[in-house]
């Protein structure tokens, strides 16, 4: 244990310390760090020696730096690890296990709710991500990254609440249209509740905007009869009217009932507008802010550093997020100098991104988890690839440094 001196600093025989061979574990030495540093150098210890700071230690926020000693506590300070840390000297902090992107168990109730641990494998290993949205999303968003060896973090504050009232009648529609799992999940509440079983749907058609909400529909026995190419109200709305009009033409076609969230987007109706179609715009439920999750949310990220990549599935996720945190990440506290990358599911998403923040972000082609996945895994391959060619031609440099300085 680094206990402080009165005048010298910590109170520890360095001359022995830095003859010993084995490995220096330094507890409570966070705040004298850099004397600890130069007195063993000064003692002898080589300045190349290999050196870490683990921070909150096999917990979900565990970080850590490794560095030689000359460098340990400059790197430290740029990656603003703080106590509680342990140093670690010696030859044990060059293994690999020290490394960021080792994966750290869960260690408390705590993280069981908040932290979805990635593998030590795959596609995405070592790449922290937080998940914006509602709970459900957040849930089955982060196991699909945990799948690929990311470490999902919990950061969701958006509320599904459903609305009151009955379901409508059926009978003067043909298309039932869904545009999020969360309206085909509060759809089947409702039919349960009011005892309406699927007979009452028959001879209807069901339209799903996406994959996502496709599966939902599957999951309770329901399979969708059209599903736009492109996962959008604008891309559902067209594809359905053309779908529609083609059925009126045959003499067979009436309407279609909307089963969504009270703020959809207005482009779905918007298009059957346009084409004179009879809808019903049924609002399910609404989104709110639970100002709970707000709070934990912040308190996780309070002092450390952001993630590397933050997502967002709905343009309401979007809007809560900037309303909640005024855009800003890490929050006051955090470590300064870095931002995650942002990414939007789909272009409405996008769109709302854009009119909120001049931020860069990227859009995941397909708008679903997969998608996500994919646009991750697409950046993570490009920046790796970036990084080979920049490491690749200081190798270069340096190869041409030594053929000069031998006179090759």
């Amino acid at each position: 244990t680094a206990r402080e001196g009165a005048r010298s600093g910590p109170d520890l025989d360095f001359e022995t310390l830095a003859r010993l061979d084995g490995t220096l574990v330094i507890l409570m030495g966070m705040h004298c760090l850099e004397t600890i540093a130069a007195r063993l150098m000064e003692a002898g210890k080589s300045p190349d020696t290999p050196a870490a700071v683990i921070m909150e230690g096999a917990t979900p926020g565990q970080r850590s730096v490794r560095a030689p000693l000359r460098d340990l506590a400059q790197r430290a300070v740029e990656a603003g690890l703080k106590a509680p840390a342990v140093i670690v000297i010696g030859k044990v902090a060059g293994l690999k296990l020290l490394a960021e992107e080792t994966a750290v168990p869960k260690a408390s109730p705590l993280a069981e709710e908040d932290v979805f641990p990635g593998g030590e494998k795959g596609p995405l290993a070592g790449v922290r991500v937080g998940v914006t949205g509602s709970r459900s999303f957040v849930e089955h968003l982060s196991a699909r990254l945990s799948q690929e060896g990311a470490r999902a973090e919990d950061l969701g504050f958006l509320e599904i609440r459903p609305l009151p009232g009955q379901l409508p009648d059926f009978s003067g529609w043909d298309w039932l249209v869904f545009t999020s799992p969360n309206g085909v999940s509060l759809f089947q509440k409702a039919m349960r509740k009011e005892r309406r079983d699927l007979r009452c749907l028959a001879g209807k058609k069901i339209a799903a905007i996406g994959p996502g909400t496709a599966a939902a529909l599957e999951e309770a026995g329901l399979y969708p009869d059209f599903v736009p190419e492109i996962h959008d109200a604008a891309h559902l709305g067209e594809g359905l009217c053309r779908r529609m009009l083609e059925r009126r033409e045959e003499g067979n076609a009436r309407g279609a009932l909307f089963l969504r969230a009270a703020a959809g987007s207005a482009q779905l109706p918007q298009a059957f507008a346009r084409c004179h179609i009879p809808f019903l715009d049924w609002p399910l439920y609404g989104t709110g802010v639970d100002r709970e999750a707000v709070r934990a949310a912040k308190e996780r990220m309070e002092g450390r550093p952001a993630p590397d990549y933050l997502i967002f599935g709905s343009a309401s996720g979007v809007r809560a997020w900037f309303d909640e945190t005024k855009g800003l990440f890490p929050p006051e506290g955090g470590t300064p100098g870095k931002e995650p990358v942002y990414v939007c599911m789909g272009p409405a998403c996008a769109a709302q991104f854009r009119a909120l923040s001049d931020r860069p972000f990227l859009t995941a082609e397909r708008s679903s988890a997969d998608g996500i996945v994919d646009c991750l895994k697409e950046e993570e391959e490009r920046r790796r690839a970036s990084e080979e060619g920049r490491i690749n031609g200081r190798r270069r440099l340096e190869w041409r440094r030594i053929c000069r300085d031998f006179g090759g």
